[in-house]
């Protein structure tokens, strides 16, 4: 099981006769927690010696003495869930008088640790940023561990975040309609009443999804809590995934290399009873320019959406596209339907345990994006659902929710990697929730993953 221990740090805005320009950041002992008392001094004394080194980036003043530890010394047994409550380590912040705290979690599995620390506003009690770093090997390298972390967030360019105590600020860059809709060509009004548009550069077709209120994230799993509401701008997202044509259009086009085949081979199906077995799909990439490309890291799709004169979704761009307004569960509703969306059914390869048997979408692999999808959602945007996993734009934190923008939210400045969402061919159902997140590290690629685009 995943264990935890936290660090903390807090700060606070000190007198203008002191430095009027500066945040004052006082240090909050390890917990002698899942490492030795003697380790938790070692860390403390680690951390509060990085902070004096790079008190020379005039971001922050270091405040240690006698009134921090003497609240130290009282404050855990007060207080024993502490570290595990943002209310409690902002309390921790207003006995001291600060405005604003940064706060860590180190979590150990095994021989793996790793580290993150987050930014939280003490009146607001919420986060405003995050730093995170991770680690193979000893726990007597942590203040080595310690030492790259600080460094991180000392460096990082928090002063903006720092200075302003609107923590749902907008954080994404507004364009004019004018400017949304420039360069696009008009193909007119779906069938669910919204507009639709043409890139002439890549041939997407694209939705306009009208500003206003949404409501984000479920009580289903721990890292979509807390619900929500969020407020969007206007913006554009691809009405389908991007496909083997459009990316193949772009490699050509730039010399980016062609993806790697999936293998997608002709496999015996999940319902043994089904005969014959599933046909394979052989020369994916270019025998089937109207399925979606898969085997694409972030850094692939980025460059794709570059060379289109679009970007990558956020995620709650992507959330609010996926369930519309009535914060729906599916695409289509709250109810599953297996004739809807491209899943692991019965038709999934045997190998896949976790296939449903008794379900059939008629789809073994990705499935054509064109296809006459029977789930759209609420705005007309096709395989929201299954079929292939999307990036998005967001760096992954599984407690962003708690910490980040209501209004255009773009996720932390960094991370281990990047959102992934919607669930694919070969995911089961409760993946293909729309509220459902997961994570592509650096540099991950996969036959179940692919994209599509926005503005």
């Amino acid at each position: 099981m995943l264990k935890q221990i936290m660090l903390v740090w807090c700060g606070f805005a000190i007198p203008f006769t002191v430095c009027a320009d500066k945040i004052s950041l006082s240090v909050m002992d390890f917990p002698a927690k899942e490492v030795s008392p003697e380790q938790a001094r070692m860390m403390t004394t680690t951390l509060i010696a990085e902070l004096k080194r790079f008190d020379n980036k005039y971001w922050y003043a270091l405040v240690v003495g006698d009134q921090r530890d003497k609240l130290m010394q009282e404050w855990p047994s007060k207080h024993p869930m502490c570290y595990d409550s943002f209310s409690c380590v902002a309390g921790f912040g207003r006995a001291l008088g600060v405005q604003k705290m940064l706060y860590g979690v180190v979590a150990k599995e095994g021989r793996k640790l790793s580290l993150k620390l987050l930014l939280v506003d003490v009146p607001m009690e919420r986060g405003e940023n995050w730093w995170s770093r991770e680690y193979n090997g000893k726990e007597k390298t942590l203040p080595d561990l310690i030492s790259s972390l600080v460094s991180d967030a000392v460096n990082s360019q928090v002063e903006a975040t720092m200075a302003s105590s609107d923590a749902s600020r907008p954080v994404k860059t507004t364009r004019s309609p004018a400017q949304l809709l420039e360069g696009l060509n008009v193909l007119g009004v779906n069938s669910q009443g919204f507009k639709e548009y043409l890139n002439p550069k890549d041939s997407s077709t694209l939705i306009l999804i009208p500003a206003g209120q949404f409501i984000m994230g479920s009580n289903d799993s721990s890292p979509e809590k807390p619900v929500h509401s969020v407020v969007l701008d206007d913006y554009l997202i691809g009405k389908y995934e991007v496909s083997n044509l459009q990316y193949k259009r772009f490699c050509d086009a730039t010399s980016h290399p062609y993806p790697p085949d999936p293998n997608f081979k002709s496999t015996p199906r999940a319902a043994m009873s089904i005969s014959p077995p599933a046909p394979g799909l052989g020369d994916y990439f270019t025998k089937y320019p109207d399925c979606p490309v898969v085997y694409i890291t972030w850094a692939d799709a980025s460059a794709y959406c570059d060379w289109a004169g679009l970007r990558l979704p956020t995620e709650a761009e992507w959330e609010k596209a996926a369930r519309g307004a009535d914060a729906r569960k599916y695409p289509w509703g709250n109810k599953f339907d297996c004739d809807k969306c491209n899943f692991a059914d019965r038709n999934a390869p045997e190998r896949f345990w976790w296939a449903n048997p008794f379900l059939d979408d008629s789809y073994t692999y990705p499935a054509s994006v064109t296809r006459n999808s029977k789930g759209p959602s609420p705005y007309q945007a096709m395989d929201m659902a299954g079929n292939v996993w999307e990036w998005c734009s967001d760096w992954y934190f599984a407690k962003f929710y708690a910490l980040g923008s209501t209004k255009n939210p773009c996720g932390p400045e960094s991370g281990d990697g990047h959102v992934v969402r919607g669930g694919g061919w070969d995911s089961y159902i409760f993946l293909c929730r729309t509220t459902n997140r997961d994570m592509g590290r650096l540099g991950h690629k996969n036959n179940n993953l692919g994209f599509r685009v926005a503005r």
